[in-house]
């Protein structure tokens, strides 16, 4: 739904604009180049006791261009990003682990070139063991960490992604 009918969705769309509008000039690079564009941010919750999920897809919209990133911002439970080639010629699957604070900017080509999944934490052990060797100690310690809490406590992932939109259409 439209956030703009919740208090809270036009406080968050208040700030964004606010934080926009303080960095729209920088000296010796020039405007914001994003003060133009429309934009939409999205809230999402991943509850990991509830087998929450998200499938491969990528982020395809005819409003976004290679220059506009999408940005993910982490924040709560410790979450897992799978991402791998489109053409799936290439098999080979990078695993991201998203912890509290994180940032993730996925830009350029990346949303022509790849496609990105967040498994339910029953399937990260099976993860953790597949792909350890490619994996980052703290990356491998927060997964773990992870697992070993389902069940125990209950673990919420929060995440907002911000997309800009360069292409408009008559009824945008």
């Amino acid at each position: 739904p439209d956030c703009q009918q919740w208090t809270t969705g036009r406080r968050l769309e208040k700030l964004l604009l606010d934080i926009l509008q303080q960095h729209r000039f920088q000296p010796g690079v020039g405007s914001n180049a994003y003060m133009g564009k429309a934009f939409h941010a999205l809230l999402t919750r991943i509850r990991h006791s509830a087998h929450h999920r998200i499938g491969w897809h990528c982020d395809d919209a005819i409003t976004y261009v290679p220059e506009d990133p999408i940005v993910y911002l982490n924040w709560g439970a410790t979450g897992v990003v799978l991402i791998r080639p489109r053409n799936r010629r290439n098999q080979q699957v990078k695993v991201l682990v998203a912890q509290p604070g994180d940032v993730y900017i996925f830009g350029g080509t990346f949303q022509e070139q790849f496609e990105h999944a967040e498994p339910p934490l029953c399937h990260w052990p099976d993860i953790l063991e597949r792909y350890r060797s490619d994996m980052q100690l703290d990356e491998i310690q927060a997964m773990a960490e992870e697992i070993a809490r389902l069940g125990h406590v209950e673990r919420v992932r929060h995440y907002m992604s911000v997309r800009w939109h360069t292409n408009h259409f008559t009824a945008c």
